[in-house]
């Protein structure tokens, strides 16, 4: 046999492992970008931040005046 069984199986766990991690750092990341924008639409929707939509229909943050 070309390869071995055990190797075999290493090689599978080693795929294996590779792909969940992959996946749960994809997973992770969109994640984090959704409670980020939620939260700042939270916050121009309730008075805490001031902003503006521009042109591109994005929300624009505006410096408080003292």
């Amino acid at each position: 046999m070309l390869l071995s069984t055990k190797l075999l199986l290493w090689l599978c766990f080693f795929a294996g492992s590779g792909a969940a991690f992959m996946m749960g750092r994809s997973w992770s990341k969109m994640s984090r970008e959704f409670i980020v924008e939620n939260t700042i639409l939270y916050m121009i929707q309730n008075g805490y931040i001031r902003a503006k939509k521009d042109e591109n229909g994005e929300w624009e943050i505006l410096e408080l005046e003292n």
